[in-house]
């Protein structure tokens, strides 16, 4: 983001959407990351997965610097719509890498508390693939500037309201059953409501 480019609003644009897909790169990567701390919790992939939520706050700090400073110049209707899409989507990305820190520490409490089931295991998977789709066809939609892609998430995202809503009604009949502990109930929960949002 070299402020040279700030003189040249489309140059500097295409350089903060390069970083903008950096920024949700790195937060679908963490996501696939915590998913497999439920398995194995893993204090090693923990730091990588904080190192790279460090990086993800500080693009987002950078390009919204940026992107305000380019503002603050001579922009066509056009320029500034996209210049209002960048900050709004840089935002959204830098959520997810939030979300994925929430799931880590729900999945250091389940590691904890020594008791997460294989159907949980299996259950957390499964919607962390769905989710996973979504953010790989949001991320190609928005590189690739394709309608088409962008329209085929919300189904999907649809799907994963759907599990997200079986998989607690399961847990709980699990914790009325015996089979699940208060301790591993409620990290199990939030872990569900973070791949959701």
């Amino acid at each position: 983001l070299d402020e040279r480019f700030l003189r040249s609003p489309g140059l500097a644009i295409d350089h903060a959407s390069r970083c903008v897909v950096k920024m949700g790169e790195l937060a679908s990567r963490n996501l696939w990351r915590v998913t497999s701390l439920f398995a194995d919790y893993d204090t090693k992939l923990v730091e990588k997965i904080r190192e790279k939520e460090n990086t993800i706050d500080r693009l987002e700090d950078r390009v919204s610097t940026y992107l305000i400073r380019l503002s603050e110049g001579q922009l066509s209707d056009t320029e500034s719509r996209q210049v209002s899409m960048l900050l709004q989507i840089q935002s959204e990305f830098e959520r997810m890498g939030d979300y994925a820190i929430n799931i880590q520490e729900c999945a250091e409490r389940l590691y904890s508390s020594g008791s997460i089931s294989a159907s949980a295991l299996e259950e957390i998977k499964t919607l962390s693939d769905a989710v996973s789709e979504c953010i790989t066809k949001a991320i190609h939609a928005f590189t690739e500037q394709d309608i088409s892609i962008a329209n085929s998430i919300e189904p999907l995202e649809e799907v994963v309201d759907i599990v997200e809503e079986t998989l607690k009604e399961r847990h709980i009949e699990r914790l009325k059953e015996g089979k699940c502990t208060v301790d591993a109930a409620f990290p199990y929960i939030e872990s569900l409501s973070n791949y959701e949002r």
